[in-house]
């Protein structure tokens, strides 16, 4: 700005003599030497506010862009996320499920997908596959053992009958079915 505090100290003076009761009037010199002093402070100090309103106008505008490039880089770098998840994550676990489903209800024959150990859903499937393998081998050696106990019962020349908790007859030998008179199969079941 082009006002100065040398420039202030004469117009303080004479505008506080300005009006006081018994001082001079002023001139109208004098009267043009505040004019001309009052419009170039005034000019100075609404300068400086509008250039300080510019600026502030200004980092405002650039914060505000600034915000909305990062609002939509977040909100790009978030979708991307969310489509990642959905293509790379949720089909293995979709599977798991319906595999971990086929197993509870029974069917071992599952083609299970080989997993990345690094992953989880790697390791998961990996765990699937070996419960479906370690459920089969029970069921396999719980049927082999069933067989050999059959066979076992159905060898002995004594009428031989096994009867569960409730009572039920799940087994009957040979010679059972041939000294009660019942075809294969028609016992078992029975009370």
């Amino acid at each position: 700005s082009d006002v100065c505090s040398s420039d202030l100290r004469p117009l303080r003076g004479q505008l506080a003599d300005f009006g006081a009761p018994g001082s001079p009037v002023p001139t109208s010199a004098q009267y043009e030497a505040m004019d001309k002093l009052l419009g170039r402070l005034v000019t100075a100090f609404f300068q400086d506010a509008f250039t300080y309103r510019g600026t502030v106008d200004d980092l405002i505008g650039e914060n505000s862009r600034l915000l909305q490039i990062v609002f939509a880089v977040s909100a790009a770098f978030t979708i991307a996320t969310a489509a990642l998840l959905i293509y790379f994550i949720l089909p293995p676990i979709n599977r798991a499920v319906e595999i971990a489903s086929l197993i509870a209800g029974g069917n071992l024959k599952n083609q299970i997908p080989a997993g990345s150990a690094r992953s989880e859903t790697g390791r998961l499937l990996i765990s699937l596959a070996k419960m479906q393998d370690s459920i089969a081998s029970s069921i396999a050696a719980i049927e082999t053992a069933r067989a050999s106990f059959e066979s076992i019962i159905d060898a002995n020349p004594e009428a031989m009958l096994v009867v569960d908790a409730t009572g039920t007859i799940t087994l009957a030998n040979a010679r059972a079915l041939e000294i009660f008179e019942y075809a294969p199969g028609e016992l078992v079941g029975s009370k």
